[in-house]
């Protein structure tokens, strides 16, 4: 029973991942169609994470209180018909009422997801499941690079948005079926104080935003742009460095669990993924890196980063505490998603200013060198915040319960 509920949960969660990473393989599509400019572009697509972002605590705690079966299964529908407004949009309004729909209806599933794993699964397989979790998560936007590029050569964007907005209903209306949490768990209001009240959760939070949510904003929607501008590549071959990107997230959120359980604690895993994005985003902005092995090289290092990062909603989690599990890791992706969402215009907003463009982009070295060197300041930021995290783990926890070792205080 708790494998049935996870496959739906985490095929839902896939699903939601492929939302956001998409817009990044349709971007100039979207362009021409709406007719926008990179700044109404990044406003359009970062719509999803604005209000994926404002519903966060209302996740977490639906999630502690109501279950994930009720809270994923019923805001899936709406996701659902968010796609499908998204792919009939025939005017920016229309479109960014759409995407906030679909960012409204996929705003549950992770906090959700992680909720079903904390119930049904030890502590002591907590971070190689949360790894597992946000590896499945990962694979829809492996799916969202190069398998959709090759998928928009037969069916246009506005099919392929429709189709998953159908497949989303049909999947949400499986989850309200099927989904069961374990007899003796009795839902209860979480202690959303004394989590607003714990540091470490704030800081786990503000280094999600800007290294996470960095990566999700360039992922998301300025990979595809930047290499078709700076070096002509047409969308299938632009799409590659873009998939070693997800490729590096995938393995970074796989391993990330299993290292952090083997040595017991979260802060240095942390530490060494927002290293890694540091030194991919000022490689991207200040190298002379090209197609080939200098690009596959820096695009790794992103999303290995990026996955590295990702340990600390196990954290939470551990921070926090069974009863207030939900509510706490959705404060810490409340940062994550406000940083995808400020970074994914803010971006497009540094484009304009450097190199003004009517819509249909073709920007200069220039303006994409300082668009990345704003990232990488972001994501120095981040890196900051994982150096105060408050550290937690299994071995933080057997020693904090030896009679010879003093009880820790959050």
């Amino acid at each position: 029973m708790r494998w049935l509920g996870f496959a739906l949960l985490s095929a839902a969660y896939l699903l939601g991942f492929f939302h956001r990473m998409a817009p990044a393989m349709v971007a100039p599509d979207l362009q021409a169609a709406l007719a926008v400019n990179a700044t109404r572009l990044g406003l359009l697509t970062a719509s999803y994470f604005y209000i994926y972002t404002a519903l966060q605590p209302a996740a977490g705690l639906a999630a502690d209180w109501l279950g994930p079966r009720r809270a994923v299964g019923w805001l899936g529908l709406v996701g659902g018909a968010g796609s499908i407004v998204f792919g009939l949009a025939d005017s920016f309004a229309m479109a960014s009422v759409g995407r906030l729909l679909v960012g409204a209806g996929t705003a549950f599933l992770f906090v959700g997801l992680m909720k079903y794993n904390s119930l049904w699964f030890s502590a002591e397989r907590y971070g190689r499941i949360s790894g597992l979790t946000l590896l499945i998560g990962n694979l829809g936007a492996l799916l969202a690079a190069a398998p959709l590029a090759w998928l928009l050569g037969f069916v246009d964007w506005r099919g392929v948005f429709v189709g998953l907005g159908v497949f989303g209903i049909a999947l949400s209306l499986a989850v309200l079926l099927c989904v069961r949490l374990p007899p003796e768990h009795a839902p209860a209001r979480p202690a959303a104080r004394r989590v607003l009240a714990m540091p470490g959760i704030r800081w786990g939070a503000l280094a999600l935003f800007g290294t996470v949510g960095n990566i999700f904003a360039f992922a998301g929607l300025w990979t595809l742009p930047l290499l078709q501008d700076r070096f002509g590549l047409p969308r299938e071959q632009a799409a590659a460095p873009a998939t070693v990107l997800m490729g590096g997230l995938v393995l970074g959120v796989i391993t990330a669990g299993w290292v952090s359980d083997r040595i017991g604690r979260r802060r240095p895993v942390a530490l060494l993924g927002a290293t890694l994005l540091v030194l991919g985003f000022a490689g991207l902005a200040l190298l002379p890196w090209a197609p080939g092995w200098s690009a596959t090289l820096l695009f790794a290092l992103l999303g290995l980063g990026g996955g590295w990062v990702s340990v600390i909603y196990a954290n939470a989690k551990e921070l926090a505490g069974q009863g207030s599990a939900g509510f706490a890791i959705g404060i810490a992706n409340t940062g994550l998603f406000a940083g995808a969402a400020l970074m994914q215009s803010a971006f497009g907003a540094v484009l304009d200013w450097v190199d003004p463009q009517l819509a249909g982009g073709g920007y200069g070295d220039a303006a994409w060198q300082a668009a990345l060197l704003f990232s990488t300041g972001v994501a120095a930021l981040g890196l900051a915040a994982c150096a105060r995290l408050t550290d937690s783990g299994p071995a933080l926890v057997a020693a904090s319960a030896s009679p010879a070792t003093p009880s820790p205080t959050a």
